[in-house]
């Protein structure tokens, strides 16, 4: 009768604990030690939208020009002459901004950038449209910014039509990419950091009357000359009723790529050696040592390894080459790349089998869009199934993924002579070694005419699509409560802690020894993460802890590129226990590409914050439901993130809480 007097005593406190427990403590560290903070995803799509069929003033708008610069004015300076530009403060001129704001040409300013280095990109393109053209109302222009070794403060600029010399654009620094944290910002609305400019080089006149302005001027440059020659404000139209500009981060896409023996109806029956895959950039003039272009048509190869790979079906040494630029760089080239070599339902590396199938996934950008893979037909002495020798590009010309068959063909590496398929002694089956056939007297890489690879071989790639998915999590024990806590989708590193490594003093402590997620969540959102904090059960009014037969509940919205969901609740009976994900999170795509369904409760597990000394659970004077305040106990001596092993008995993972993910099915 004592022991259940105290369980509902204890049920009774915890309905009167607030959101969070106690106060929170925000705590930011001097430095962002988040493993997901610092990555270089510094990509980002930017999308400039003509709402002006709203406004008192429809138009059409021009053309324009983006730059990166650290430093304030890369394209203007508000109040200095427009030809004026301030870089390392050495003043430069250019006539670059009056042709844009006047004639809507960007390609002088992009000219001037471009001589002194500065990155930069002309957009001129409407989304949907086959060539370039003005953005006409309800039409978008949309452009991709690669900040991830530039200088992360982006400018741009575009003419407003109807006028003499107007533009709309950024101030003269910019909009900064990089959130207060060091990570890239999540993107969102931007449209209230524009602004509507006075180029000062050309005489007003009434807006959309003109007879010097674009729609109805003879030529270029012909009005008279504004007696203030300075960048300026206008006041006119807002910006708000003419354009609508939104930044997003450019996520990668990934694909899963199928490889399918397809040979058992064939005139050659035939297994396939393992291969490799590169994600890479337009190969068209960079086929060089170091480029991740596997060969060339009509090339003798690079000794890159493709001998290896056609002869013997050794990827190795091509993957090799590719990994490390030629061996030219101890950093991997960028892009991905990868070894394909066990087929689906087998334990370990081997053949691809008649029927048999390899799978891999692929990660790509619209900045690096081409995809090549080869592996070896096994029946030759050096021939190979491949893509094109540029690869297939993976997005079309509005940058989306995509999907369906993917052509391949078969080569010959001009690397070993030929003999009859499927009977020569220097083949890969009947061979005595590697490479012991004689050389090919034509050594350059060619397409084999007498035989078609789509009886071989079927390659089909299929882009991941984002998802919302529903995260419930429910307590399922008799008297144990659950504090608030957190919830985060992120890619694949560590945002919460690292297993085995010290607290980051970010928030985690005051979430695991106080039950108050607010610190932590408020310095993820500092890191450009999208957190969530749950504190309010199903039902309820107002939030409080997960009681027993309570359930916290909210969607989340992955992308296959980021494709963890990391989450952390305190676990109430104790001095800084929390119920969470693994360091890196549960991966809600499986290896296959398969969307993770259902419970999800096999991957929490019971962590000790390593922040203060535990004390039996439930009866420490220093836990939240009896001590006087937060951050009352003593320091844990292992002052390490790591599974609970403290002596003292807990229930099982499963006997305490249920997590569900159920993908919601779009609209």
């Amino acid at each position: 009768m004592i022991r259940l007097y105290k369980v509902l005593a204890v049920l009774a406190i915890a309905a009167l604990i607030p959101v969070g427990l106690l106060p929170a403590v925000p705590v930011l560290a001097a430095e962002p030690l988040n493993a997901c903070a610092n990555r270089e995803d510094f990509r980002f799509v930017v999308t400039i939208t003509n709402v002006s069929d709203q406004s008192d003033t429809p138009t059409p708008f021009a053309p324009g020009v983006w730059a990166l610069s650290d430093k304030p004015g890369p394209l203007f300076v508000p109040g200095a002459h427009p030809g004026i530009l301030f870089w390392d403060f050495d003043p430069i001129k250019t006539p670059g901004l009056e042709d844009l704001a006047e004639d809507g040409n960007p390609g002088v300013v992009a000219a001037t950038l471009a001589e002194h280095g500065v990155k930069h990109g002309v957009f001129n393109r409407p989304v949907g449209a086959e060539r370039p053209g003005p953005l006409l109302p309800g039409a978008s222009y949309s452009f991709i910014v690669d900040a991830g070794s530039a200088p992360r403060n982006l400018t741009f600029a575009l003419m407003f039509v109807q006028s003499n010399d107007w533009f709309i654009g950024t101030d003269e620094v910019g909009i900064s990419l990089e959130s207060p944290m060091g990570g890239a910002i999540l993107g969102g609305d931007i449209t209230d950091q524009l602004y509507l400019w006075d180029a000062g080089t050309e005489e007003d006149e009434p807006v959309g009357e003109g007879s010097n302005q674009a729609p109805r001027q003879s030529g270029a440059n012909t009005g008279p000359e504004d007696d203030d020659n300075t960048v300026r404000l206008v006041e006119g139209p807002s910006v708000s009723d003419l354009v609508s500009v939104s930044i997003r981060r450019a996520f990668d896409t990934v694909f899963d790529v199928t490889v399918e023996n397809t040979s058992g109806s064939a005139m050659v029956t035939t297994p396939f050696a393992p291969g490799v895959f590169a994600v890479h950039t337009d190969p068209a003039t960079t086929y060089m040592e170091g480029h991740p272009q596997l060969f060339k048509e009509g090339q003798p190869n690079l000794y890159n390894g493709l001998e290896a790979l056609a002869e013997d079906g050794n990827p190795d040494p091509l993957y090799e080459f590719i990994s490390t630029g030629g061996g030219m760089s101890d950093e991997p080239v960028a892009g991905s790349y990868g070894v394909f070599n066990t087929p689906v339902g087998a334990d370990a590396p081997g053949p691809l089998l008649p029927g048999e199938s390899y799978h891999f996934t692929v990660r790509a950008n619209p900045l690096a869009p081409h995809l090549s893979l080869a592996f070896m037909f096994v029946q030759s002495n050096d021939w190979f199934l491949a893509t094109a020798d540029d690869g297939m590009v993976l997005f079309d010309i509005d940058g989306n993924p995509v999907s369906g068959s993917v052509p391949v063909y078969l080569w010959d590496a001009g690397t070993e002579e030929d003999e009859p398929v499927g009977e020569g002694p220097n083949q890969a089956p009947r061979q005595s070694g590697a490479n012991t056939g004689p050389e090919d007297d034509d050594n350059t890489v060619r397409l084999v005419d007498d035989m078609d690879a789509d009886e071989l071989v079927a390659v089909t790639i299929t882009p991941r699509q984002a998802r919302h998915f529903q995260v419930s999590v429910t307590n399922v024990s008799v008297d144990k409560p659950i504090a608030p806590g957190v919830v985060i989708p992120h890619c694949v590193c560590d945002p919460l802690f690292t297993d085995g490594q010290p607290d980051r003093g970010q928030g985690l402590e005051s979430l695991a020894e106080d039950g108050d997620p607010s610190g932590l969540a408020e310095v993820l959102a500092l890191q450009a993460l999208p957190v969530q904090v749950l504190n309010t059960p199903v039902g309820a009014d107002a939030p409080g802890p997960l009681l027993p037969g309570q359930t916290y509940q909210t969607t989340v919205f992955l992308e296959p590129a980021e494709p963890n969901l990391s989450l952390a609740f305190m676990y109430v009976l104790s001095n800084d226990l929390f119920l969470g994900s693994p360091a890196g999170g549960i991966p809600l795509w499986d290896e296959l590409g398969n969307l993770v369904l259902g419970d999800v409760t096999s991957s929490v597990y019971l962590w000790d914050a390593g922040t203060e000394h535990n004390q039996p659970p439930g009866k420490g004077d220093n836990q939240p439901l009896m001590q006087d305040a937060p951050d009352m106990g003593d320091a844990d001596m292992d002052n390490t993130v790591r599974l609970v092993n403290d002596g003292y008995d807990y229930p099982a993972v499963a006997d305490l809480i249920a997590v569900i993910v159920t993908p919601i099915d779009p609209e």
